[in-house]
């Protein structure tokens, strides 16, 4: 027998709910009853809480669906909105390992979308940069390998 209510816990012996609220100062502590039924016991619980001011403020979120999605005017195949995350998200693979970067626009402004967008952008191509000289060192250490039972022509 658990309460999710911050002091509202099951007393075995009185087969109860009991309540208890201790306030911020912690010196006393203020004895809410006992109770039957667990949904009474913890209404008592959130109203001592309320009257004693500890009473927590929940933020409502928003569920995804009601989250804004964006598509980019000029798309670009390794940068998309992550809904969820409410950012840009781009990858890149370099020298086998994938590489991920992500924005978070200011505000949900046309322009600072865009912004946003084009840092993604930006980093992805720097990303694919690096990627290439990789790619041309590796080709060139290849090539300039001796192979092995070959002798070299000068």
């Amino acid at each position: 027998f658990t309460s999710e209510v911050p002091g509202v816990k099951w007393r075995k012996g009185k087969q109860k709910w009991h309540v208890e609220i201790t306030p911020k100062s912690g010196k006393k502590r203020i004895h809410g009853g006992y109770f039957t039924e667990k949904a009474t016991a913890e209404a008592k619980a959130l109203l001592l809480m309320e009257k004693t001011g500890l009473q927590r403020q929940v933020k409502p979120v928003a569920t995804l669906s009601e989250l804004p999605v964006f598509h980019p005017k000029v798309p670009d195949a390794g940068v998309i909105w992550s809904q969820a995350e409410q950012q840009w998200h781009a990858k890149c693979n370099v020298g086998g390992a994938q590489r991920n970067f992500r924005v978070r626009p200011k505000d949900h402004s046309e322009a600072e979308l865009e912004r946003s967008f084009q840092v993604a952008v930006a980093w992805r191509r720097k990303q694919e940069k690096e990627n290439q000289k990789e790619k041309e060192k590796e080709s060139k250490a290849v090539k300039s390998k001796v192979k092995p039972g070959r002798k070299q022509r000068k």
